[in-house]
């Protein structure tokens, strides 16, 4: 802490629709916020997006394919 630290990024409500673009379905979205235990920090928002290809098979947790 007590860094500059520089980020770029999207809106939250841009992220869904550029992924519906590249042609995913959205299965889960959830934003939440986060506060640091830091003197003087701000409450962050963190986008969680769960999505994945419309004929794409569910996958194991170890990225190997189910039979």
């Amino acid at each position: 802490m007590g860094q500059t630290l520089r980020c770029t990024s999207y809106p939250a409500r841009t992220y869904a629709p550029l992924l519906r673009e590249a042609g995913l379905n959205i299965v889960h979205e959830h934003i939440s916020t986060y506060l640091p235990d830091f003197p003087g920090a701000r409450p962050e928002e963190h986008l969680f997006i769960h999505a994945r290809k419309p004929s794409s098979p569910a996958a194991s947790p170890f990225g190997q394919r189910r039979t």
